[in-house]
């Protein structure tokens, strides 16, 4: 049986885009089909310039943050998203080590009637993400995964844990963006959505919003502080949906 994480032959959105162009890609406060989703990606590819690299503040909102990430990719540039909460001293240790670079101030832009320029060809095995370690034995070191890593994991993990998408006979599932993109759980959700073609959810999750968010999704990664805060309410849920994940 031939593996899920070879079955694209483009760039997943762009896949999804074609395949199910008025599905529903992102729930959030500004809901996007697969198609607008595509659209806003190839309006912001054009921002970037030459360096190789692109380099996210943190602090920017998600759903921007998304958008740029695959803008980034398609462009066939890595991307890391710096923890801000860094002190300033680690974040330029870690800056001086990457190379060129430009910083993308994550926005969602105002696509228009151009298509995208310089797509990068769909290839499995690019360099994509680097995600910092935690530097508890000295500087973080960046580590770089390509869309094999990510679809393989997304692929393993929804093998044993179903997460449907468009094709499914049922509405599709959808999963929430609770943890942040920096670390490479957060990046792990964003490949499920991918692999899946399902729903990414893009609420507020911090503190007293999280049950709210959890009541609006069929599945959310949770760290156990986070499942500990939430458990009571969730208890109180006459039929939950949510299937909690550890990290």
């Amino acid at each position: 049986m031939t593996s899920p994480c070879f079955a694209f032959n483009t760039w997943p959105w762009r896949y999804w885009a074609a395949d199910a162009p008025d599905a529903i890609a992102i729930d959030s406060e500004t809901p996007l089909t697969w198609q607008a989703l595509r659209a806003l990606v190839d309006a912001q590819q054009r921002t970037f310039n030459d360096a190789p690299m692109v380099v996210l503040n943190s602090h920017d909102a998600l759903q921007s943050l998304v958008v740029t990430l695959l803008a980034a990719w398609q462009a066939g540039k890595q991307t890391l998203v710096l923890n801000q909460a860094l002190s300033a001293d680690v974040q330029t240790a870690v800056l001086d080590n990457l190379g060129p670079f430009q910083w993308a101030h994550a926005h969602q832009s105002v696509p228009d009637a151009q298509s995208a320029r310089n797509i990068a060809p769909w290839h499995i095995d690019m360099p994509l993400t680097l995600t910092l370690t935690s530097g508890s034995t000295g500087a973080p070191k960046a580590v770089v995964h390509g869309a094999r890593q990510h679809l393989a994991s997304a692929a393993g993990l929804t093998k044993r844990l179903p997460f449907t998408g468009v094709r499914a006979s049922q509405a599709p599932d959808r999963w929430l963006l609770s943890l942040p993109l920096y670390h490479v759980s957060g990046l792990a959700i964003v490949w499920r959505w991918l692999l899946a073609g399902g729903e990414l959810g893009i609420y507020p999750c911090r503190g007293e919003h999280l049950v709210n968010a959890l009541k609006r999704v069929t599945h959310a990664s949770l760290v156990p502080t986070q499942l500990y805060r939430v458990l009571p309410a969730l208890k109180d849920e006459a039929e939950p949906r949510v299937w909690p994940m550890y990290y």
